[in-house]
């Protein structure tokens, strides 16, 4: 019984979320329209962004990440499915980008995956900037293992010389919790360092 009731409660808060996401994608902003790339601006000089405003992509940057984009990094296999979204709340509407990803062993054993994790989880990688210069995309990154240290910004670039790739490389933030039940940080799910170069599918 408790496990119906689970699944009913579970099943409602979905549909709530879905629709409270497909509301905000339907709903025309009645502030001011403001460039995507112009929000490190703001941001930067500690200016407010009026009520009502959409931050919006208006030279369409975000979509030369859209796809499913694949990779290999230090033996593992990647695969990032990244869509365009329209989310935020009565205050400030803005385009972003959220990315979901496996990552899989030379074998083709699943090692990490967020493909069926709830839409509104902390798990799916969420956009928050555009680079003023338009050419890199900042994401905000929570990993299974937040309190040992799996969190930290995920930086996409359109590679230079070929559309059909982009780098994307974790930069580690947050460090290991007291809660941590381990005595150092866990190893990171997403490349670092150097990060990955994937190619789209």
């Amino acid at each position: 019984m408790k496990k119906h009731i689970l699944i009913a409660v579970f099943s409602l808060a979905l549909l709530f979320s879905c629709k409270s996401v497909a509301q905000i994608q339907e709903q025309e902003p009645d502030g001011p329209v403001i460039p995507l790339h112009e929000l490190r601006s703001y941001k930067a000089n500690r200016l407010e962004i009026p009520q009502g405003a959409y931050l919006k992509d208006i030279h369409g940057d975000l979509d030369k990440f859209v796809g499913v984009w694949t990779g290999v990094y230090e033996g593992k296999n990647y695969e990032f499915t990244i869509v365009s979204s329209r989310s935020g709340n009565s205050r400030v509407i803005m385009d972003r980008l959220l990315i979901r990803f496996k990552v899989s062993d030379n074998s083709g054993v699943e090692l990490v995956s967020t493909y069926n994790v709830a839409v509104g989880s902390p798990y799916i990688i969420k956009g928050r900037y555009l680079s003023t210069d338009r050419k890199d995309y900042t994401l905000s990154y929570t990993g299974y293992n937040l309190k040992c240290g799996q969190s930290g910004w995920v930086t996409i670039k359109e590679a230079p010389t070929d559309s059909t790739k982009i780098k994307l490389a974790l930069s580690v933030s947050g460090g290991t919790w007291p809660s941590c039940e381990q005595d150092e940080e866990v190893d990171q799910v997403l490349p670092i360092n150097q990060g990955i170069i994937l190619t789209k599918q």
